[in-house]
């Protein structure tokens, strides 16, 4: 990028297009999300058009293909945010089809909820013992670690039985 064109953007009068961004963030050494989205990663509001904001955790891991946007108020009775379905199903269309189907596995889609349920519990534990959404992340945590331990029971049952088919000359 010539020097002139980083002027311009400075000063307002160039518009940045999806190759200078990608270049940007490239010669700054950070992701593209970096040079998008306000250093906000708490609970502050990160305005994404004039009449949605959500919260900056939430921004950050959307943008950097985590997770999706909210689609329900913390307060929900319901899974807050984010079902186990909507978290997957984002995850499967923001990746390439690679990365696609090594996260069809079961185990890799459930470390990755366990990991979504651990970061929004360290959120909430900051919150008064006696508020329900913090006890309700606290058992979505618990419910996602169970759900990968099946999983490794599952995975540790196979290799069993492959060193077994090994052993008897299968």
């Amino acid at each position: 990028m010539h020097p002139t064109a980083i002027t311009k953007i400075e000063q307002g009068t160039r518009r940045v297009d999806a190759d200078d961004l990608v270049a940007l963030a490239l010669a700054l050494g950070v992701n593209v999300s970096a040079l998008l989205l306000p250093d906000v990663s708490g609970h502050e509001p990160v305005t994404l058009m004039p009449d949605k904001a959500y919260p900056g955790w939430a921004v950050w891991q959307w943008a950097d293909g985590v997770a999706p946007l909210p689609t329900r108020p913390e307060e929900d009775e319901q899974d807050p945010y984010n079902t186990a379905d909507e978290l997957e199903e984002f995850q499967r269309q923001a990746r390439p089809a690679s990365l696609r189907r090594a996260q069809l596995h079961p185990l890799i889609r459930a470390i990755g909820n366990l990991h979504h349920r651990a970061k929004r519990l360290l959120d909430h534990a900051a919150k008064p013992v006696d508020d329900p959404t913090r006890q309700r992340m606290i058992d979505l945590a618990r419910r996602a670690a169970e759900r990968v331990n099946d999983e490794l029971d599952v995975v540790a049952e196979r290799v069993t039985d492959d060193l077994d088919d090994v052993a008897a000359g299968g």
